[in-house]
Parts: C-alpha cells; sequence; structure tokens
C-alpha cells in the first residue's frame, strides 16, 4: 500500500506573535490550567540536561486533548543560554513538536521561544487574574523587575487583566531599563510607562510584582511590599536559584502552577524550605486550583501578599501550539511553510 504523506506546518516566531495574541493566550490558559486542576492531564517532569557555563537543554513532553475534541502530543525542546542577553541571540532557542493522536503524525513545527515568551505571561495574566486586587478607580501599579525577553509581554498580560495606573521597570542595569522603556512606550502609547533605578523605588506601592530575572539572588525584600501585593515569581527556574527573600515566601500565600514542579524545581520555594522558614505545606495550592474554584480567589479585604511560582509546564506549550496550528489549517493561509517528510 502507498503510505500517505504527512504535511507539516512550520510557524516562525513573527508568524507566532501575528497569531496569538495575549487575550487568546490567556483563555487557552484558563481551558489548560482548568484540565491539570481536574487532574485530566498526564504531564511528565521536564528533562534537563546541564551543559558547560550554567547552560541547559530540555526537554518537554506532554499530551493534550483540545477544545476540538482532537487529541494531540507533543514536546518542546529548548536550549537555555541565560549569557545570551548580551548577545544578539535570545537566552530560549528551539521548536515544539506537535503531533495528533489518531495516526501519530508530526502536524507542525513551531518556533519555541516566541510561544514560550507569551503562554508564561499569559499564566502570569490569569494567576493575577484571580488573585491580585481588583481595578481601582485610578487602575493598578504595576512592578517590572528585569528588562528582558520576558518583561514586555508582562506588561501585556498585566493591560490584559487589570487597569493599569502605572508600569515601573527596573533592570541591573539602569541604562537597558531605559531602553526597553523608551521601546515599550511605541508599543503601548496609552500606558504610563517609566524606568526606575533600584529595585525598591518599582516595588514599593506595587499592586502587582512582575520578578523576570535571571537573578540567581534575591533581588525583592519583602520590607518593600504592600501588603495586598501580588507577585508573579518567572525568573527562577531552577533548586538553586531565587528571586524572592526567605521573608517574602514565609509572609506570602504561594500557589504553583503545578505541586510537582515547585517541589523539584521551585528555587524560591525550596531554599526558603532549606533555611527552615517554612515546610512543604506552606504551599496553598495550584493555578489549577483557582481557576476550577477549588481555592477561592482574593477577597476585597485580604491584606496578605500572594505569589505565584511560574517554572513552566511542556502543556502550556502544547496547548498554544495547537491552537496555533488549528487556525493556521483553518485560514489555508498559503503564508504558512509546509513540508512533507
Amino acid at each position: 500500500t502507498m503510505t500517505q504523506p504527512t504535511e507539516t506546518i512550520i510557524l516562525s516566531s513573527d508568524q507566532v506573535h501575528r497569531m496569538l495574541s495575549m487575550a487568546t493566550c490567556i483563555d487557552i490558559m484558563q481551558d489548560c490550567f482548568r484540565l491539570l486542576g481536574e487532574g485530566l492531564i498526564d504531564l511528565p517532569l521536564r528533562q534537563c540536561l546541564e551543559l558547560p557555563q550554567n547552560n541547559s537543554f530540555y526537554l518537554m513532553p506532554s499530551v493534550y486533548k483540545a477544545p476540538s475534541g482532537s487529541f494531540y502530543f507533543g514536546a518542546k525542546i529548548l536550549s537555555y543560554f541565560p549569557t545570551n542577553s548580551s548577545s544578539p541571540f535570545e537566552a530560549i532557542q528551539g521548536v515544539i513538536f506537535l503531533f495528533e493522536g489518531t495516526h501519530g503524525q508530526l502536524r507542525a513545527i513551531v518556533d519555541a521561544g516566541s510561544v514560550t515568551k507569551i503562554r508564561t505571561a499569559a499564566a502570569s495574566g490569569l494567576a493575577t487574574k484571580f488573585l491580585a486586587r481588583e481595578d481601582t478607580k485610578e487602575g493598578l501599579d504595576i512592578a517590572i523587575l528585569g528588562a528582558g525577553v520576558q518583561a514586555d509581554s508582562h506588561i501585556d498580560a498585566m493591560l490584559a487583566v487589570r487597569k493599569v495606573r502605572q508600569v515601573r521597570v527596573w533592570s541591573r542595569s539602569f541604562d537597558s531599563a531605559k531602553k526597553f522603556v523608551d521601546r515599550m512606550k511605541l508599543k503601548f502609547p496609552n500606558v504610563n510607562i517609566v524606568a526606575v533605578d533600584t529595585a525598591e523605588k518599582a516595588v514599593r506601592d506595587a499592586d502587582v510584582v512582575n520578578t523576570v530575572t535571571g537573578s540567581h539572588e534575591p533581588i525583592l525584600s519583602f520590607d518593600w511590599l504592600k501588603p495586598s501585593a501580588h507577585i508573579n515569581a518567572v525568573g527562577s527556574a531552577s533548586a538553586k536559584t531565587r528571586e524572592l527573600d526567605t521573608e517574602t515566601v514565609k509572609n506570602g500565600l504561594i500557589y504553583a502552577d503545578k505541586k510537582e514542579s515547585i517541589l523539584a524545581e521551585g528555587g524560591d520555594f525550596l531554599l526558603a524550605i532549606k533555611e527552615g522558614a517554612i515546610k512543604e505545606d506552606h504551599l496553598q495550592g495550584e493555578l489549577g486550583d483557582l481557576v476550577t474554584g477549588k481555592i477561592g480567589s482574593r477577597k476585597a479585604d485580604d491584606e496578605r501578599v500572594t505569589i505565584f511560582e511560574s517554572l513552566g509546564l511542556a502543556v502550556q506549550d502544547l496547548a498554544s501550539v495547537i491552537y496555533l496550528y488549528e487556525t493556521a489549517v483553518k485560514a489555508k493561509s498559503e503564508q504558512v511553510t509546509k513540508v512533507q517528510f
């Protein structure tokens, strides 16, 4: 019998950015975390190969049943070279492979950096929707610590879920914070965005704090936080690195994207345990528990700091790529590169 060649579509970073808006991705993440919260997703812990010079190579497989009813599986494969920030290259480079579940055919190969950037910020947006205080008349103050690849997508995510009064950006280099803010003023012309020269200036009075640095040591001190602040802790992705000080973790209500992940790789959480400040039961639950309503959202009078510890799950990539693939197929676009293997 003649075997049928599989047609595989290939999507570049530009195409991903054109096709996947932040608002859409937040909806996709809500579906994704609801299914996780209902225990319907089989998700192994990601594999990480340590490379020389603090670089790493990740393999992240998962399966997903799409809202369309179709069943898919796939994996993200990427290199993480943190020092690339001082070069013309991105810190995260790689691809996501999407297979369909009926005959196991490879359906799509998609740029990983762009999807990671959007879906990571979308998960922070989703957590912010449940955990940050409600809009005030003037809008909320947002702090962004770090001016790297996750910074602008996090501004986008905050604007999607809350009314924003001001965004304050800090980076280790004040110069890069200023350059970043100049770019952001063009991208978000109606938003008040300022660069500040200390992390404390960014964090004081902020309603939502996004930590998106590559720092190994704490960049944030509990004393700076206003009582009802919500933190999206995004930068640390290993058991040995942290952005939050022990006091913050001890005094904050912590939510993970997945319990298994935070216990394996959540440096902010694990280093506070190691210091004896908290125990494992300090974890309140997962983002999926907030989506399913198993855990309630922030009450208006709640004056406690909340923390979303974001490590990133393969299923977030898969769910995003399924949307991109199904959208591209529906659009029958001639712009999409197709390959037959």
